[in-house]
């Protein structure tokens, strides 16, 4: 066979064309049939490429899903006291026939108070409109010549005084140690110095202070007191009957004021001493207002683990002190604190002889001066106090847990 002719040649188109001729490749546009042997092969026709488009294609308009409608919203459950109860109850499981589901049989959990009462006003409404300014205790001179010692320097004996009564006062105790507070007559002043002393407790220290009013129906502690968390006979019932951590977290609340519990008209002692009793374990201290009902009726000297004794700063106030301690027993004089109180600006008791005859008499005692603030009967104000009543309130205090803290039983 013959060998096969080759292709006419054709104007060189370029340095591929070249490239072509060299390796004996075809070198025309049209690309004619290569022939190997006795078949030939076409090669393949060059594909026509589009041209890009001029405009994009449209686009197709998004399509809408159909609004969902929000479930059903089922009617709030009515609620009775704490308890949420709900206005229908779900419907009970059934099984397959002959099949018994079971059920629990036990009895819901007892639920208690979500918080404390409410508290009421500090003062009365109808008392407000006839309250008038409370002054402060120290006059302006006095304020003037405490203001110009300290610039001097004097006072620093003052503030190493009032440092140690505060230690002893955050001493450490174990139990409750209940205080109580007595006056030598009726008006001595025993209500105000209850008042000074929780409120002192609650500065102080961190296990809370429980202010007890024993006086039978309207007593005037809750009222010295104004801001106290305050607490009925029911609510303490209702506290007490409440887990312990339950039970301290909502007494937690107020851990900076004093929590009272007042004594209704119509209960007895004996079963105001029952739920006070069952209240202090949440405490550290109790203070105790017996008034001049502790020292002349039975049943609340025993009480006290140690005994504030209010005397009035007047020859009377110490005729009555002198002749009560001579009739007491060893044991209750040895825990009392005597406390002499100025009810006037201008009394004539000497403090230093009349504090010097109580120590003849085995009871060393404590003075709290003349304060404005505290002889307008109005509801405790710190910030109105006179200089000298903070760390006499701060001494009486320590002296009374000392003793408390002595005894044991």
């Amino acid at each position: 066979m013959g060998q096969p002719a080759e292709p006419p040649p054709t104007p060189a188109s370029g340095w591929h064309t070249e490239v072509l001729r060299t390796a004996g490749q075809p070198t025309t546009e049209s690309n004619p049939p290569v022939v190997y042997g006795r078949a030939s092969v076409r090669p393949p026709a060059a594909v026509p490429v589009a041209p890009p488009p001029t405009t994009p294609p449209p686009i197709a308009p998004p399509t809408t899903t159909p609004p969902i409608a929000p479930p059903p919203i089922a009617p709030a459950p009515t609620t009775t006291g704490s308890i949420p109860v709900p206005s229908s109850a779900p419907p009970v499981p059934s099984g397959p026939p002959g099949v018994r589901l079971w059920t629990s049989s036990r009895p819901a959990p007892t639920t208690y108070p979500a918080s404390t009462p409410p508290e009421e006003p500090a003062v009365p409404e109808a008392l407000t409109r006839l309250a008038g300014r409370v002054r402060r205790g120290d006059t302006p001179q006095r304020r003037l010549r405490g203001t110009l010692a300290r610039a001097m320097g004097g006072g620093a004996g003052e503030v190493h005084a009032l440092t140690d009564d505060v230690h002893r006062i955050q001493q450490p105790i174990t139990t409750c140690r209940r205080i109580l507070v007595a006056g030598v007559r009726g008006g001595a002043g025993a209500t105000t110095l209850a008042a000074l002393l929780s409120c002192a407790y609650v500065r102080y220290r961190a296990d809370g202070a429980l202010a007890l009013e024993t006086t039978r129906g309207h007593g005037s502690l809750a009222y010295r007191l104004g801001a106290a968390m305050r607490l009925t006979a029911e609510d303490a019932s209702a506290l007490v009957r409440r887990p312990p951590g339950e039970a301290v977290a909502a007494l937690s609340q107020h851990q900076r004021r004093p929590t009272l519990l007042s004594r209704p008209g119509t209960m007895d002692l004996d079963a105001y001493r029952e739920v006070s009793t069952r209240l202090m374990r949440f405490f550290g201290l109790a203070v105790i207002d017996g008034g001049h009902d502790a020292v002349i009726q039975p049943g609340y000297l025993a009480d006290g683990h140690s005994l504030v004794l209010a005397i009035p700063a007047t020859l009377d106030g110490m005729r009555t002190a002198l002749a009560w301690f001579a009739e007491v027993a060893p044991d209750l004089r040895a825990r009392t604190v005597p406390v002499l109180l100025d009810q006037s600006p201008d009394a004539a008791l000497n403090h230093a002889k009349a504090a010097e005859s109580l120590r003849g008499a085995g009871v060393p005692a404590c003075v709290l001066g003349y304060d404005r603030s505290l002889a307008a009967g109005a509801p405790l104000e710190p910030g109105r106090f006179a200089r000298q009543t903070a760390p006499a309130v701060a001494r009486i205090g320590a002296a009374a847990l000392t003793l408390a803290n002595q005894n044991r039983g």
